[in-house]
């Protein structure tokens, strides 16, 4: 099928994705597709370089979304097939970081080998079946909402953190609410810039709760926090 075909190949050609977003195209430069898609993009650089710079112990988190805001950058700027590829790529294995170190820090809900087998295998599925990572995406991103939610309440975490950890939830909602609004294209909102701030926002503060508990301290060489 040409559809196939064209995953295959993985296009860099401008419009070789099948997804076209609420923004006007070419509305600000004739080389640049969606231009506020594109420029929103670089606040999720922006904000990974200020994690770093705040909690540089836990630096190579935060670095995770720098290529997410490249990518996304170059995916509105051309809404090429490997464009978005490459999106999407970078933003499961930030998610894929994140886990992995609320497993370790925080609330230890599998073994090692057994999350490293299924992110593995979620990589496979992503490249080989592209069409349905968003749905993958947000599945991925229920269930960690529901592990936080299980955190909040389960764990001996501090109250700032708890309040942080509401907040990254709240922030997650309203921004696939956002995502789902200019998908759809619903009265031409044009809100996926809207999104990619507050996409932003979120990462940061959900690797700052991460950053949070993995502080380092010299009478602490707990591996995660304990349960109540």
């Amino acid at each position: 099928m040409a559809g196939d075909d064209a995953y295959y190949h993985l296009s860099s050609n401008y419009h070789s994705s099948s997804i076209d977003w609420c923004e006007p195209n070419y509305e600000y430069s004739t080389e640049i597709v969606e231009f506020w898609n594109s420029l929103s993009s670089l606040f999720i650089c922006a904000c990974g370089v200020i994690g770093m710079v705040k909690y540089p112990h836990v630096s190579l988190l935060y670095s995770t979304l720098i290529p997410i805001g490249i990518t996304s950058c170059y995916f509105h700027g051309t809404l090429s097939l490997l464009g978005q590829i490459m999106d999407e790529i970078s933003i499961l294995f930030a998610v894929m970081c994140g886990v992995h170190h609320v497993n370790y820090y925080i609330y230890h809900f599998c073994p090692n080998s057994v999350l490293i087998l299924l992110n593995g295998m979620q990589f496979i599925i992503a490249c080989t079946f592209p069409n349905y990572n968003r749905v993958v995406f947000f599945t991925y991103g229920g269930l960690c909402i529901k592990l936080m939610d299980h955190v909040s309440y389960h764990a001996r975490v501090t109250a700032s953190v708890k309040e942080l950890i509401h907040i990254s939830v709240g922030l997650f909602i309203c921004s696939v609410i956002l995502w789902v609004i200019d998908y759809v294209c619903i009265y031409n909102l044009y809100l996926h810039s809207v999104w990619h701030v507050m996409i932003g926002i979120t990462g940061y503060y959900s690797f700052k709760i991460i950053a949070l508990a993995a502080q380092p301290s010299p009478s602490s060489d707990r591996r995660h926090l304990e349960l109540a």
